[in-house]
């Protein structure tokens, strides 16, 4: 230790240094148990909100989905290993 660090900080700030310091390590340390899940209903919310009939509904974008016709790889049960026979 340097003959510094005897003096600087003072006392007092060099004490509340160390007290904040406690209090951050509580506060990372987080709740000390989880609060319960509240399950929220939105019905009400959403039949409020009612999209009419001529609403489209989610179209996916265009050229995403595709598949190549004679591909000797692409197989229908949606496995990529190319050894399935």
């Amino acid at each position: 230790m340097m003959r510094g660090d005897i003096k600087w900080p003072p006392e007092g700030t060099r004490q509340q240094m160390v007290n904040e310091e406690e209090e951050q390590k509580k506060i990372a340390e987080g709740p000390k148990f989880r609060p319960k899940k509240v399950h929220k209903d939105y019905s009400n919310f959403f039949e409020q909100h009612k999209l009419n009939s001529s609403f489209p509904g989610y179209k996916a974008a265009p050229n995403t989905q595709y598949f190549r016709v004679g591909d000797s790889n692409t197989q229908c049960n949606g496995s990529n290993n190319s050894n399935a026979e």
